[in-house]
């Protein structure tokens, strides 16, 4: 009975207003939803050597011998020994050191368990620094492995400062290039100087 009186004549207005209404809420209520499920179901990985992972490797050389190396294993280079990767946990006064006549490298290898084509963005994040008595000599390149090339390219990011500083990469593309099909991913810093 409600319900024969509201669809009377007069009341019809307020029946299209409502209905309006109900429709803006609705549209409302699944534009916020795609905004969220946006926000909510985006993913995130981080891949460090802080959580016990023992697919993530990280690997000294102090006798590279050009740079970049020609190869992506560095000549002479030794996995990080257990006291090496806590030195590496954190951005403290802790250091993960090589010293040598010679390049000094680390190499750093990551197991991306992402699927490569739904990866829109890798960062890069190193911290540290070179000693040397000028900047030249301190000069410290970043570079990753392209596995489609075979080399390591050019170098991505550089500094020569005589304190802890960041080198910072951000790829956007290139995935099937820098990651192997058995899901690999290396980078490597390199000294520029090879007599300090």
């Amino acid at each position: 009975m409600h319900f024969m009186k509201i669809m009377k004549r007069g009341n019809l207005g307020k029946v299209r207003n409502l209905m309006v209404f109900v429709l803006f809420i609705l549209v409302f209520v699944v534009v916020l939803s795609i905004v969220s499920a946006y926000v909510v179901y985006a993913e995130y990985a981080e891949y460090n050597y802080s959580q016990g992972n023992i697919t993530n490797k990280a690997y000294a050389s102090s006798n590279a011998l050009a740079k970049p190396p020609a190869t992506l294993q560095v000549p002479n280079e030794l996995e990080f020994s257990s006291v090496q990767y806590s030195q590496i946990n954190l951005s403290d006064n802790n250091r993960a050191a090589t010293s040598s006549a010679n390049y000094k490298t680390h190499r750093f290898v990551f197991n991306i368990t992402q699927n490569k084509s739904s990866i829109i963005q890798i960062n890069i994040s190193w911290e540290g620094y070179a000693t040397g008595t000028n900047a030249p000599q301190r000069r410290v390149d970043l570079y990753v492995w392209n596995f489609t090339a075979n080399n390591w390219g050019t170098s991505l990011a550089n500094g020569n400062g005589n304190a802890d500083y960041w080198l910072n990469v951000t790829l956007t593309s290139g995935f099937n290039d820098y990651i192997n099909d058995s899901g690999y991913f290396s980078f490597l810093v390199e000294t520029i100087f090879t007599s300090n």
